[in-house]
């Protein structure tokens, strides 16, 4: 289980662009979820140097807020194993911008293994649907 204080946080592409707080904000706020889509912090997100980190930290530990540009309820839906359409989304969101979905499939897949004892039957049918769509 990854903790807060083993990512290095000042290494986040984050740090000196906003103010962490609109993170929170934004999943309360409708206004400001009609002026920032989810792609500004998906954009932001994903080329960030510590992704993979924070990715990792927030399925194991935030329920709320964006983190490694997922919402609570994307992370929630990835816990669960539940790769439905809002996970499809999500990968779909981070492949066009450089993450491939085996990546992300990677980590729910290692956070399953933790928390459930076994592989996740659907993160492995969705990475096998994955690899025939690449062929």
């Amino acid at each position: 289980m990854l903790k807060y204080s083993e990512v290095n946080w000042l290494q986040a592409a984050c740090q000196d662009v906003v103010k962490t707080d609109i993170f929170y904000v934004w999943e309360e706020n409708r206004s400001i979820k009609k002026l920032m889509n989810i792609d500004v912090f998906r954009n932001l997100c994903t080329p960030c140097p510590i992704w993979r980190e924070c990715m990792r930290y927030s399925l194991e530990s935030e329920t709320y807020g964006v983190w490694a540009g997922t919402t609570s309820i994307e992370r929630q839906a990835m816990r669960m194993g539940q790769f439905n359409s809002t996970v499809a989304r999500v990968m779909s969101d981070f492949e066009v911008r450089g993450i491939a979905p085996d990546e992300l499939i990677e980590i729910v897949d290692e956070y399953q293994k933790n928390h459930q004892g076994e592989d996740s039957p659907r993160a492995r049918a969705l990475r096998v649907q994955e690899r025939k769509r690449a062929i």
